[in-house]
């Protein structure tokens, strides 16, 4: 319980100090914040563009680079037929850039308000590449809301 409480502090400073548009209440545009941590500690984060490959050099020196977009109609269409309720996706891709050309390491959907592990031992998602202990990328996609009037006693 204690460090899902820190966690959650440490998340919503990152948001804090990080970028104040995550959501823009003229326009109602949401913007997809994403944060990689190494061994419990931030080593990048930024505000994703669909489609863009933002380039993380991690702590090994490993040149990673890490791709959100949005998943396509038709994987939504896909998903509501298997579940009654269907969550906000985003399609992960991450590759390696240690290269001239790109090589995808995994591939993956997940909820744009998550948190997901890649790397050694990380079973299903195994991207031995990264080395020990791999990472944690959350996922931060705000909600914009208007001032709610205060709550009246009775």
């Amino acid at each position: 319980m204690q460090k899902a409480t820190i966690l959650c502090i440490l998340i919503g400073a990152s948001l804090a100090i990080f970028d104040a548009s995550a959501c823009s209440r003229e326009t109602g545009e949401r913007r997809q914040h994403a944060f990689v941590y190494w061994e419990g500690d931030l080593v990048h984060a930024w505000t994703a563009s669909p489609g863009a490959v933002e380039a993380i050099t991690l702590p090994t020196g490993f040149q990673l680079g890490v791709e959100l977009d949005k998943p396509s109609r038709q994987f939504y269409v896909d998903l509501a037929g298997r579940a009654e309720n269907v969550p906000e996706m985003v399609c992960i891709r991450l590759l390696d850039l240690s290269s001239d050309e790109p090589r995808q390491l995994y591939r993956t959907y997940a909820g744009s308000n998550s948190v997901q592990g890649f790397g050694i031992g990380s079973g299903a998602r195994k991207a031995d590449e990264m080395g020990f202990p791999g990472v944690r990328l959350t996922l931060i996609r705000p909600v914009c809301v208007e001032q709610l009037p205060a709550p009246h006693s009775e």
